[in-house]
């Protein structure tokens, strides 16, 4: 009897232990899913059209010295999301020298338009830090490309990284571009001119935070807040809530 009632225990919690594997793997496949289709969101053909057409037009307007330091850029910024993309993490350091990549390469683009402010707290080790690929530079390319450029305004970005209480990293990417607050019909005209650029961007990495909520039982959180002045939108603030979580680049290799 004692026998019967341990292997009934014994299969019981089997079946759980398989249960509880099953959910894990499912959540990490459906992570992996969500992260092709950031890298798909990142390397997508508009990005790429609109790319090689500024390089037409620096050739024809600047010459062929403009096109080459314009060629360089471009060639540097892929190969750099390339790398970035062999895998699913990578340190703060090296995401923020992909996100200057990617910048400097966008001032090009806009003319040297944009105003950027790096606002970095000091006494952080961004070598030792951990954090989740294509989600900072995903959210400051968004804000570029659905805030600023549509802007009449001067283009200001800010890029501020901080620790918040103790064990957790802030991340906050502010714009003061047009926002998601403006008239439809001026929503609908600026859909119809850019129809090719809807983003899925916020989408995706909310539900990669989730499903990270789930599977490390840590804080993943996206936030995105309005800024308005006298009932006007002036911009856009994007806080990413991150866990500090110690960097293994041996790991990684």
């Amino acid at each position: 009897m004692c026998i019967v009632i341990c292997l009934f225990f014994l299969g019981y919690i089997l079946k759980h232990l398989k249960i509880r594997v099953s959910k894990t793997n499912k959540l990490e496949l459906d992570l992996i899913t969500l992260e092709l289709k950031s890298l798909k969101n990142q390397m997508n053909p508009h990005f790429l059209f609109n790319a090689l057409n500024n390089l037409q037009s620096i050739l024809f307007i600047n010459g062929a010295e403009q096109a080459n330091v314009y060629l360089c850029k471009f060639s540097t910024l892929m190969r750099s999301t390339l790398e970035m993309t062999r895998n699913n993490t990578t340190s703060l350091r090296d995401e923020l020298n992909y996100i200057k990549i990617y910048l400097d390469f966008e001032q090009i683009r806009a003319n040297d338009e944009l105003i950027i402010t790096y606002d970095v707290e000091e006494n952080l080790e961004l070598s030792e830090i951990e954090i989740p690929v294509m989600v900072v530079q995903t959210i400051i390319e968004n804000a570029i490309t659905h805030g600023l450029i549509p802007s009449n305004r001067k283009k200001r970005l800010l890029v501020k990284i901080y620790k918040s209480n103790g064990n957790q990293l802030k991340i906050i990417i502010q714009d003061n571009g047009i926002g998601r607050s403006i008239k439809k019909t001026d929503y609908d005209k600026l859909i119809q001119s850019n129809k090719h650029h809807k983003s899925y961007a916020t989408q995706i990495i909310s539900e990669r935070f989730k499903i990270l909520n789930k599977l490390k039982k840590q804080r993943y959180n996206l936030e995105i807040v309005d800024l308005k002045r006298n009932g006007i939108q002036t911009g856009t603030k994007v806080i990413i809530t991150l866990p500090i979580i110690f960097y293994d680049k041996k790991s990684k290799i």
